[in-house]
């Protein structure tokens, strides 16, 4: 058979229903669709879990020590790069009071620029409108402000350069509901905070270094224990009960297209009667499964972009490139099941098949 000729046999079998287009383009995206979706979504529980590690200040590490820390030596830690992120100094300043809240003593903490920039990490919705003085969502909340804005104390007029959200949510309250005053890194401060992601406790260690030598005992810890003190997302990945799902989707394919496939192995056993070469009827399958095997890849990828785009949008191109494998893999096991089952039928089974029928 000539090639125009396969082409034209193979269209025209998927167009009258020969080819059941329909059931097998079901079969592969429940089998093959389903194996790729459970991957993504264990996947996505894991990125899920780690950026709630992260946000919740569990990956931020603090060394105490009262006036025995330099704000030099914590900014330079905050820099050093790698998994060491972003870092900075804080120390108590002296309480003010709002004049739209005169009975209440608004605690006040002095920090370096590398605090501001931690924010970021750890504090969820920060926003920040040029220079002045940080306050949390609550206070904001209390006082009507948000950045950009000034409000009165008893100690002259603030001007609001960010706010940024400080939950509940077991971290340490040391700065909930206060006033951060951005100062320089020069003297010395009480704490050195450093976010450290993924989090690696040997790289927090990294802070005694911003201890000065009078210190002897500075205390060391998370800002947030409630979630664990580690989280290692590379082991629980590489450990998943999903991590298999490549071959899995390979087997799938491999009994779809058999399956597709041995379901006309009359019509295969009597074009081998007919004098039909083999390796044209095994391109003549395989072009007929196509036609099922494209549209449940497409079907496949979107069901999970809807997914990942709802759950996690930001890690959409990593959770499509993983995906793609299962996906992949099952697409070249129906291909394989196909040209097998074409494989094995022989001209001698026609009689046989013509009596079971």
């Amino acid at each position: 058979m000539r090639e125009r000729a396969i082409i034209a046999e193979a269209g025209a079998n998927a167009r009258s229903g020969t080819t059941r287009l329909s059931v097998f383009v079901i079969a592969f995206v429940l089998l093959i669709g389903g194996l790729a979706a459970a991957d993504t979504a264990v996947v996505s529980g894991i990125l899920i879990d780690a950026e709630e590690f992260r946000i919740s200040g569990a990956a931020t590490y603090r060394v105490i020590a009262h006036n025995g820390i330099v704000g030099s030596r914590c900014e330079a830690v905050g820099r050093v790069g790698g998994s060491a992120q972003a870092g900075g100094a804080l120390r108590q300043g002296e309480p003010i009071r709002a004049s739209a809240m005169p009975d209440t003593r608004l605690p006040v903490w002095e920090v370096t620029s590398g605090v501001l920039d931690l924010l970021t990490h750890v504090a969820p919705h920060a926003t920040e409108s040029g220079a002045g003085v940080w306050i949390t969502g609550d206070l904001a909340g209390n006082l009507g402000l948000a950045p950009g804005d000034t409000f009165h104390t008893d100690a002259g007029l603030a001007e609001v350069a960010g706010v940024f959200t400080w939950p509940d949510d077991g971290r340490t309250r040391d700065i909930g509901f206060s006033v951060l005053a951005p100062v320089p890194a020069s003297g010395h401060f009480s704490q050195c905070w450093l976010h450290v992601w993924p989090a690696d406790r040997e790289v927090a260690h990294l802070l005694y270094t911003t201890v000065s030598g009078q210190q002897n005992n500075p205390e060391f810890g998370q800002l947030n224990t409630t979630l664990g003190i580690a989280f290692d997302a590379l082991a629980d990945l590489d450990g998943r009960l999903t991590r298999h799902v490549s071959a899995a989707a390979a087997l799938a394919g491999i009994l779809i297209g058999w399956a597709a496939t041995r379901l006309r192995r009359l019509e295969i056993a009597s074009a081998l009667h007919a004098r039909a070469r083999k390796s044209d009827l095994m391109l003549q399958h395989v072009l007929e499964a196509t036609t099922w095997i494209i549209p449940g890849l497409l079907i496949g990828a979107a069901l999970i972009v809807g997914y990942s785009g709802m759950n996690q949008p930001e890690a959409l191109p990593d959770l499509l490139r993983l995906s793609a494998f299962p996906l992949i893999a099952g697409a070249a096991g129906a291909v394989i099941g196909t040209i097998a089952a074409v494989a094995i039928t022989r001209e001698r089974h026609l009689f046989a098949l013509f009596k079971s029928r």
